[in-house]
């Protein structure tokens, strides 16, 4: 179990996996977006580590195992506010040709591009 002082720890590592992770509307991590590429990351250098360093490759398997960490306690806050978002939802069901209200923001354009 972790402590609140531990959690401050994964801050980094939590942002960090968060920018890794590929978003359905884009099918691209922030990552892949902004500089164009996933960057390499310790635990994909540790799985196919070969050098001489054991403190390299320490590092590299407790960055793995932060990452691990931080991506559970991203999953349960998503499940966290999935469910709270929920609550308030209602389904509704739209047919052609109705008229809807659309919000867009400044940024947003219709081909769904910024």
């Amino acid at each position: 179990m972790t402590t609140k002082k531990d959690r401050a720890k994964l801050l980094d590592v939590a942002k960090f996996s968060y920018n890794l992770q590929r978003s359905e509307s884009t099918g691209h991590s922030p990552f892949e977006i902004v500089p164009r590429q996933q960057p390499l990351t310790p635990s994909s250098l540790a799985i196919g580590y070969k050098g001489s360093s054991s403190l390299a490759y320490k590092f590299a398997n407790e960055w793995n195992d932060q990452v691990g960490v931080a991506r559970a306690y991203l999953e349960n806050a998503s499940k966290k506010m999935k469910k709270w978002a929920d609550k308030k939802r209602r389904r509704r069901e739209f047919q052609v040709g109705d008229l809807v209200l659309i919000k867009m923001y400044a940024h947003t354009r219709l081909d769904g591009r910024h």
